[in-house]
């Protein structure tokens, strides 16, 4: 093989190298941001459900203050009904914000 041959040849070689690298980094930026994307996604979702838990929590304390309410036939039932449909109302909101 000649001189000029070779360095023809490594010439092109190179060049599509560097064509190679530059869309490997492109793919890997690609990748980066939606694995960031999935991650947040993620989180935010855990919070969620961490919060919901938690209302759910107090909706059955709520429920069982309203039992013994009404059983008892003392204590603030409206109260307590509000309470219930605004956790009824946050549990749901949460659930929608979910992705």
């Amino acid at each position: 093989m000649s001189r000029e041959k070779f360095d023809e040849t490594f010439g092109k070689v190179s060049e599509k190298a560097k064509e190679l690298a530059g869309e490997a980094v492109v793919i890997a930026q690609d990748v980066y941001a939606k694995a960031e994307s999935k991650t947040k996604q993620l989180a935010k979702d855990a919070k969620l459900s961490a919060a919901i838990a938690k209302d759910k929590t107090n909706l059955r304390t709520y429920y069982r203050e309203l039992g013994q309410a009404v059983y008892h036939g003392e204590g603030d039932t409206e109260a307590l009904k509000e309470k219930i449909t605004a956790t009824i109302a946050a549990i749901s909101e949460k659930e929608a914000q979910k992705g």
